[in-house]
């Protein structure tokens, strides 16, 4: 037996055995451990690039709006709103009595501050704030947002408000780069500590506003062997596994104290090209040509894609916004479809001009090869495997691809610099509920901030303004499918397919899962919000 000097122990055993009573039961902590296969990129709001960065944005900050249960607006930050009858103004009023994780209070200047940094810096959320001229600070509890223009998506706003305190200090240098390791948010969870490529841990916000966590803390361990996650929640050693594989979900659902949940999730796949018509691109200006990458789309069979690299967990892509979210999404014509032909691939790359050479490789009249080099992320097995399949494709009608291996710092660091030294690549988006969003990265102006194809089209961009004035939903929508219409048309992307997602969950030790929305809806993967996070608890 293991001796023990503590002498809180030690003073409780000779009070009980004095009084005659038993031993006193010290509570253990309740600590949720979840396995998931890509880390964060950053916990700074004005520098991360991934999805899994906003999963962890809504468990450590709070925007001023959320998303309730029901998928509707609910305020978080901010308790109650109006909006003046030319629908120009609108006043919002923060909950009193919220603090910061330092202790400090958190008021309607934060609010302010939070706002005006990210559209001055034009980082991070910056696209979703485009159309708020002004913002007024009426008093503590009080902020007023003046818009050019009635603005669609303002109830769907989900930058995270960030403590004035702690990010004035950072120039506008500092603001892209800040790593921002020791977040002081208002969110329910604070997090503890981030050991890169390893683990985060995050402790319950005893003081949240909307009630503390069940849990006392809730640990984020990477996996970079899916196999591995796959075991450790067979064993008991993580609670949770996130987008476990198609192939292990059978051998988790014969352990009786395994659940595990499939669900669509708002997100693609896509073949990217760099479409820079700027003399500084680095990029082969062959792909400027928008008929190579029609050809290319042409060129792809997805079902095979689907089935070989996402094991049937995905179906085929067309437009930039899934069909998970039916309210936005684009169906293309059949008559416009392109659906799976190398033969009007080939034939389309005839009709511009881009003969066979006689190394099979197309060559434009010049004698210029269409071969390009080809980016795949080495922490996304799918990418690996559908690059493999896709050179033989590409090759099949004319056209080489060079496999470039890395990692996705380096990708970032090749599409930054102001030199686009890329030609192909292939990443992936999450879409929000409301479509500005994932609409935005196209934008002319997000060339050298979010856009990774750089992609410029002035009609695009003007339909990017009307449909976030557009008040009227029918024509929103209207617009919304215009704008997919033109990216289609022009495929900086072709959309390789619309993924679909597996969640493993262990119900022996914890109880309360709520799935959001609740009949078709992920636990914890790309979730809407930190409700089943908040509301998970022991069981008894």
């Amino acid at each position: 037996m293991r001796k023990t000097n503590n002498p809180f122990l030690v003073l409780c055993t000779l009070v009980a055995l004095l009084l005659g009573g038993a031993l006193p039961v010290l509570a253990e902590e309740a600590v949720y451990r979840i396995g998931y296969p890509n880390e964060t990129d950053s916990l700074s709001p004005l520098a991360a690039y991934s999805a899994y960065a906003g999963d962890l944005f809504k468990l450590i900050y709070d925007p001023l709006i959320g998303v309730a249960d029901d998928l509707s607006a609910v305020g978080k930050a901010a308790e109650s709103w109006k909006i003046s009858e030319d629908g120009l103004t609108w006043t919002f009023t923060i909950r009193k009595g919220l603090t910061w994780s330092d202790g400090k209070p958190l008021t309607a200047e934060d609010v302010k501050f939070s706002y005006e940094l990210y559209l001055s810096a034009g980082l991070g959320y910056s696209s979703q704030l485009a159309g708020i001229k002004e913002v007024r600070l009426v008093d503590a509890d009080t902020v007023e947002m003046l818009t050019e223009a009635p603005k669609a998506n303002m109830l769907q706003i989900s930058a995270p408000i960030l403590p004035k305190h702690v990010w004035e200090t950072l120039s506008k240098e500092e603001l892209a780069t800040f790593p921002n390791k020791a977040p002081v948010g208002s969110g329910p969870f604070i997090v503890e500590e981030w050991k890169e490529k390893d683990s985060l841990v995050l402790r319950a916000n005893k003081n949240y506003y909307g009630g503390a966590p069940k849990i006392d803390k809730l640990i984020f361990i990477l996996f970079a062997n899916k196999d591995a996650m796959v075991q450790a929640i067979k064993t008991g050693e993580i609670d949770a596994a996130l987008d476990i594989n198609p192939n292990q979900v059978e051998t988790l659902r014969n352990d009786p104290n395994i659940e595990v949940l499939h669900s669509d999730e708002r997100s693609f796949t896509e073949l990217g090209f760099n479409c820079w018509q700027s003399e500084k691109s680095k990029g082969n200006k062959l792909l400027l040509d928008k008929r190579i990458r029609q050809a290319m789309d042409y060129a792809l069979d997805k079902k095979k894609l689907v089935n070989f690299s996402k094991m049937g967990s995905a179906s085929p892509g067309t437009t930039l916004i899934p069909p998970s979210q039916p309210d936005w999404h684009y169906k293309v014509p059949e008559s416009a479809l392109r659906a799976f032909s190398p033969e009007k691939a080939k034939a389309l790359l005839d009709e511009a001009g881009y003969a066979v050479g006689k190394d099979g490789i197309r060559q434009d009249k010049d004698g210029t090869r269409l071969s390009f080099r080809f980016a795949i992320l080495s922490n996304y097995d799918h990418y690996v495997k559908s690059s493999q399949l896709m050179k033989k494709m590409f090759a099949d009608v004319g056209i080489e691809v060079n496999i470039e291996i890395m990692d996705e710092g380096v990708l970032i660091d090749l599409m930054g610099g102001g030199s686009a030294d890329f030609d192909l690549f292939i990443w992936g988006w999450t879409s929000n509920l409301d479509p500005s969003y994932i609409l935005s990265v196209m934008l002319t102006s997000e060339i050298g901030n979010m856009s990774d194809c750089f992609y410029s089209n002035p009609e695009y961009d003007a339909l990017y303004e009307k449909q976030a004035t557009a008040v009227d939903l029918a024509e929103r929508k209207r617009i919304v499918g215009q704008m997919q219409a033109i990216l289609y048309e022009d495929a900086p992307y072709v959309i390789m397919y619309y993924n679909k997602v597996y969640e493993a969950y262990r119900t022996d030790k914890y109880t309360n899962f709520v799935r959001v929305p609740a009949e078709n809806g992920p636990l914890f993967y790309f979730a809407q919000n930190a409700t089943s996070l908040v509301k998970l608890e022991p069981k008894k």
